[in-house]
């Protein structure tokens, strides 16, 4: 039922008038989107019950277009009690600038400022990432993401598609 209204709201249909109407599905939205961040930032400061550290997490990157504007979807694989979970982060709006700085640049803000973490954790959690093949030909994004967390290209495994 929830994916009829948001159906009939996205192609313009006022749905009711309380809690269905177009207004109450952007708030609701907004709420999903907050309880998911909350429940992926846990993630990542929680620590496993197999070791005393925090969860460790892979990044992954590509590039995506909507609607004709260009996008970097940006995702995580975690663990959470013994399941590899596969995460989705942020999408944000990259336009015509794609070099391997403002890509990294980007990577960096959506996992240090949105999801809330550490120069720290990102040095001692991030062992990995899965980008597509142009983001080693364009100014090699693995080298410059890991310059920016302060760590080294040899704690990390890289891959591409």
């Amino acid at each position: 039922m929830s994916a009829l209204y948001l159906g009939n709201t996205l192609l313009g249909t006022r749905v009711g008038n309380l809690n269905h109407g177009q207004d109450f599905v952007r708030g609701f939205l907004k709420s999903l989107y907050f309880v998911a961040k909350h429940r992926v930032v846990k993630l990542f400061k929680t620590v496993g019950p197999a070791t005393p550290h925090l969860t460790v997490f892979a990044v992954n990157a590509d590039k995506t277009t909507e609607f004709h504007r260009t996008g970097q979807v940006i995702g995580a694989l975690g663990f959470d009690i013994g399941e590899i979970k596969a995460l989705f982060l942020d999408d944000p709006i990259v336009g015509t600038v794609c070099t391997g700085p403002a890509v990294s640049d980007n990577i960096f803000t959506v996992s240090h400022k949105t999801f809330c973490l550490s120069m720290h954790q990102l040095r001692t959690q991030l062992t990995g990432m899965s980008y597509d093949g142009q983001y080693f030909g364009l100014a090699d994004v693995p080298e410059l993401l890991c310059e920016l967390i302060d760590s080294t290209i040899e704690w990390t495994m890289q891959g591409w598609d």
